[in-house]
């Protein structure tokens, strides 16, 4: 099937006619223009040729595929979405007050939205999360309130709340930390440590990659009893895990569309 000539009509800024967009910058003209472009061409059929002008002004005939445009298409749509801008930071709970050797858990901090980040504590076997006078404290983020909080969950226990916040609390070999949150309070009574704890902290500008070390107030046995030794663990940063922006994905819809056309240009 021949393709039909498509009409591209410059944006008009001033007005809006049949075949006109408003724009406020060259950019929104120039990419109302390529998509008007991208759909003229998938409206053509399976596969067709277009002839572009090369070195010493030779034609050279290069087919596109449809899939190859769909991917271009994609990309595009993803550009012009918000840019994400998620991030997940890992700390490894390696460095404790007991002398303990290796990681007892590990704290993991993701954006979870604007001005939110969610906070998980894993702990590895054998050790648990101290609840009743329990202490969470984390350096790197600003303006955290106990008010922050919300979410709170202890195992499968839920609606549970921090009773005291410090700020600049010293605890214990590891130095001063700005925010400490402490004593959770809203469990089943008997329930004093858990192996995994979850909440969300809220405040202006909040985002998981200012976190620069935590500590928390661990036992040394699994579950909600706690065991007989309580001690501290912190960890600095052992992983941060950026969500590719769509700029990028873009970036990778572009390139498969390059290597496309360079295999063509071969043949």
């Amino acid at each position: 099937m021949k393709c039909k000539l498509f009409q591209f009509y410059a944006p008009n800024t001033s007005t809006r006619g049949t075949n006109e967009y408003p724009v406020t910058s060259f950019i929104s003209a120039a990419y109302i223009i390529y998509l008007k472009f991208l759909i003229w061409l998938l409206s053509c059929s399976d596969s067709f040729a277009i002839n572009f002008i090369v070195l010493e002004t030779r034609p050279v005939r290069i087919t596109v595929l449809k899939t190859v445009l769909t991917v271009l298409c994609v990309a595009t749509a993803l550009a012009v979405a918000p840019t994400a801008s998620a991030n997940s930071i890992s700390f490894d709970l390696s460095s404790n007050n007991l002398g303990i050797s290796g990681s007892v858990g590990t704290v993991t901090i993701a954006d979870a939205g604007p001005n939110t980040v969610s906070v998980s504590i894993n702990m590895n076997a054998g050790f648990s999360a101290k609840l009743n006078g329990g202490q969470f404290a984390f350096n790197g983020p600003s303006g955290l309130l106990l008010s922050s909080v919300s979410g709170l969950k202890a195992d499968a226990n839920s609606g549970l709340d921090f009773q005291h916040f410090k700020t600049t609390q010293n605890v214990s070999m590891f130095g001063t930390f700005a925010f400490d949150f402490t004593n959770v309070q809203g469990q089943p009574k008997g329930i004093v440590s858990a192996d995994n704890v979850t909440f969300m902290l809220t405040a202006s500008g909040l985002t998981a990659n200012q976190f620069t070390s935590v500590v928390i107030h661990f036992c040394t046995a699994s579950g909600s009893k706690c065991g007989d030794n309580t001690g501290y663990a912190s960890g600095t940063p052992s992983s941060v895990v950026p969500e590719p922006g769509s700029l990028a994905l873009m970036g990778t819809g572009l390139l498969a569309l390059g290597d496309q056309i360079r295999r063509k240009l071969r043949v």
